[in-house]
Parts: C-alpha cells; structure tokens; sequence
C-alpha cells in the first residue's frame, strides 16, 4: 500500500498548502475552543480564588476586632458590677446610720419632752 503525500505528516518548509479531512479539522477546531474557554475559564476561577482568599482575611480581621470589642465590653461590665456592689453596701450602710440616727433623735426628742412636761407640771 503506498501512502498519499496528501496524508503525510511530515513538516513541510514550503508554503504549500495541506489537505487535512474537514472532519479532523472541525474536531481540532472545536478542542481548540474547548481549551480556550477552559484556559480562560481557569483564570476567572484563579481571579475568584485571590478575592475569597482576601475577603477571608478581612473576615478573620473583623472577627479578631469583634473578640477585642467583646473582652472589652465584658471587662467593663465586670467594673460596673463592681461599681454596683459598692453602691449598694453604701447605701446599706447610710440606711443603718440613718435608722440609728432616726431612733436616737427620737428617744433624744422623747426625753427632751417628757423633761419638758415634766417642767411645765412643777412650774
């Protein structure tokens, strides 16, 4: 069986043209687009990936910022707890003076009064 130089794959250096079947030629072509689009679709994805990556690191940036405003508000409300405690003793505290204060005035005035009608009857 003798080849056609027709169906031969060796490189010519000539600018002759070659015959290739229409039908490996549309195949080729299609391969051809096929790969193109997933080139560049390989790119988008690698685009996508770098933006997720830096919009996960803002995340994790934020989340940290979020934990120090946390530990932040948590010791604040632990100082005003603190704060509430020693009002609250205080007030304790200036209510019993209070009550003493009250209960002596008022046996003071009691026998400051009772001396005094007692004054009044002798008088």
């Amino acid at each position: 069986m003798t080849s056609s130089p027709l169906l031969s794959q060796t490189h010519s250096s000539d600018s002759t043209l070659i015959a290739v079947p229409r039908h490996a030629l549309e195949k080729a072509l299609v391969i051809k687009a096929k790969y193109e689009l997933c080139d560049a679709e390989l790119l988008l994805v690698k685009d996508k990936v770098v933006l997720l990556e830096k919009k996960i690191e803002l995340k994790d940036s934020q989340l940290v910022n979020l934990n120090t405003i946390v530990k932040n508000t948590e010791s604040i409300i632990v100082e005003k707890d603190k704060i509430i405690g020693l009002k609250e003793s205080e007030i304790k505290v200036l209510k019993s003076e209070k009550r003493k204060k009250y209960f002596s005035g008022l046996a003071t005035g009691g026998s400051v009064g009772v001396l005094a009608m007692a004054l009044l009857f002798l008088l």
